[in-house]
């Protein structure tokens, strides 16, 4: 008897077996997955972000950040016309000479008895306060030039020379480059196995069909239940809305390991990215996980 594949195709029920078939193998395959290599699109790059502010209010007479640039911490910023902050430290540099003058002076006589307590601790109080008056004239004068507290990129820019800013006020932001992380939210169903330490692989949404590796760094211990996330102190993580109850998600932080230094320029705060994080040291299933992260990653070019 000669054997023919299209035997195993012709009827209805054998078409309806081999598909069925092989939705169960498939179904078979993400569950898996899912336990002993969970993965998910839901997630992005991150860094700290900084506001930069002013201390003094003025008028900026100079400004050296430029939009998107990339600057090295201590470098300057913007500078606020001193000459008020001038005038202000003149002032209490000669008031604070003048108490501390008459301060020693009395306390010579107060020591030989000549005045009074109260005139003495007067005295006294005076030079103190003349003090920290000189101390916060000195403080904002050196507030006058705003300088970056960490190495990083320049956006936001809300300034240019001429503007008047208030003390307090937002004047750009800076994304810290020395530290970026993705943060990637995981199903809760998917955590029974995830620890920090483990592999991590990625890829970017900028960078298609390129994959990194990194590692779990933390597990989020909770997430805001609100339906918004106001008046929460907890992460709000928002659920799709759907016909059925969705798992909840929880936020674990992935480090960023040995990314190549001509790449740096792409990992951008907002980012998105798929990452697979590998709970196993089974071989079989580490390889699978390898192919569903190639395919996915792969799949960016298509959208």
């Amino acid at each position: 008897m000669k054997f023919s594949t299209s035997n195993l195709f012709n009827t209805p029920q054998k078409w309806a077996y081999w598909l069925l078939s092989i939705i169960i193998i498939f179904v078979v395959y993400f569950l898996l997955l899912d336990h002993f290599a969970p993965s998910t699109d839901d997630a992005t790059v991150q860094a700290y972000v900084i506001n930069v502010t002013s201390y003094d209010q003025g008028k900026i007479i100079q400004l050296d950040a430029k939009e998107n640039q990339s600057v090295q911490k201590g470098d300057l910023l913007f500078v606020l016309d001193p000459k008020p902050y001038e005038y202000a430290y003149l002032k209490a540099k000669s008031n604070f000479d003048y108490a501390q003058a008459h301060f020693l002076a009395l306390k010579k006589s107060y020591d030989q008895g000549a005045i009074s307590r109260d005139q003495f601790l007067s005295a006294r109080s005076d030079y103190l306060t003349a003090f920290e008056a000189l101390q916060t004239a000195s403080l904002d004068l050196t507030h006058t030039k705003v300088y970056a507290e960490e190495s990083g990129y320049i956006t936001n820019l809300q300034v240019r020379v001429g503007s008047y800013i208030n003390a307090g006020g937002a004047a750009l932001t800076l994304i810290d480059k020395t530290h970026f992380w993705i943060q990637a939210n995981l199903k809760e169903n998917d955590l029974e196995r995830v620890l920090p330490g483990q592999k991590v692989k990625f890829s970017l949404n900028n960078l298609p069909a390129k994959v990194f590796i990194g590692q779990v760094e933390t597990i989020g211990p909770g997430v805001s239940t609100s339906d918004n996330g106001e008046g929460s102190l907890l992460p709000n993580i928002e659920k799709t809305n759907n016909w059925v109850n969705l798992a909840q998600r929880f936020p674990v932080r992935v480090s960023i390991d040995d990314f190549p230094k001509n790449l740096l320029n792409h990992l951008r705060v907002g980012t998105t990215a798929i990452i697979t994080v590998y709970t196993t040291d089974n071989k079989i299933i580490n390889a699978f996980a390898d192919l569903n992260q190639w395919i996915r990653t792969t799949a960016q070019y298509l959208y």
